[in-house]
């Protein structure tokens, strides 16, 4: 008897026993699952996660690259954000501080779209911690940032300029303006003499510069 209940009886318990467990577990899921919403949508709808599609709204913060800690360091670009290779100047972008109001965002987008400024946009301040390295030169101790042409720009010396004159003089006499040299600057061109037809003097100049 003890044989049959253990060869015949005792599995179908076990299996039963299994069964009710895994169908409790599952209403229980379904239930959390399922469980209707506490108003009518859309303010009670549940927040959408982040995917691969198109058009994407989050609200509150987002942290990226944060690194886990063991294997996981992040990664050495945390965020990118490409271009699409048929409109590169029209995509690709990135706007902050800008207007969330669907009637002013529209028009702001319209404007972005109109004057394309740039890849990045900022409406507002800007401060940085480190430097600026335009094109990965990230210039000399005491130079400033410059726009050298139409579509670049470049570190340059800082520069000063001061202006010697001579006494009231005439352009053919010998007498000349102060020496740069002689204040620590450099000859800026040559010297050139300014006339004044009012006067029967002519005042000689020099242009001093000195970069720092």
């Amino acid at each position: 008897m003890k044989n049959y209940f253990n060869t015949k009886i005792k599995p179908v318990i076990s299996t039963i026993a299994i069964l009710i467990f895994w169908l409790f577990f599952g209403v229980l899921v379904s239930r959390a699952g399922w469980w209707p919403s506490s108003g009518n949508p859309p303010f009670f709808n549940v927040s959408e996660t982040l995917h691969t599609g198109s058009n994407q709204t989050k609200e509150g913060g987002l942290i990226l690259n944060k690194a886990s800690g063991g294997t996981n360091r992040g990664a050495n670009i945390g965020f990118i954000v490409g271009d699409d290779s048929r409109n590169p100047s029209s995509t690709g972008r990135i706007a902050v501080g800008i207007p969330l109001d669907p009637y002013v965002l529209n028009d702001f987008i319209n404007q972005l779209n109109r004057f394309r400024d740039g890849k990045v946009h900022l409406d507002g301040n800007l401060g940085i911690t480190g430097i600026i390295a335009p094109n990965g030169n990230s210039g000399n101790v005491n130079e400033i940032l410059a726009k050298t042409d139409t579509t670049s720009m470049d570190w340059q010396k800082r520069a000063s300029w001061i202006t010697l004159v001579s006494v009231p003089t005439t352009c053919s006499s010998v007498i000349s303006a102060p020496s740069c040299i002689s204040i620590g600057y450099a000859e800026y061109g040559s010297e050139f003499c300014i006339q004044d037809s009012s006067s029967e003097y002519d005042i000689k100049v020099r242009v001093c510069q000195k970069q720092f």
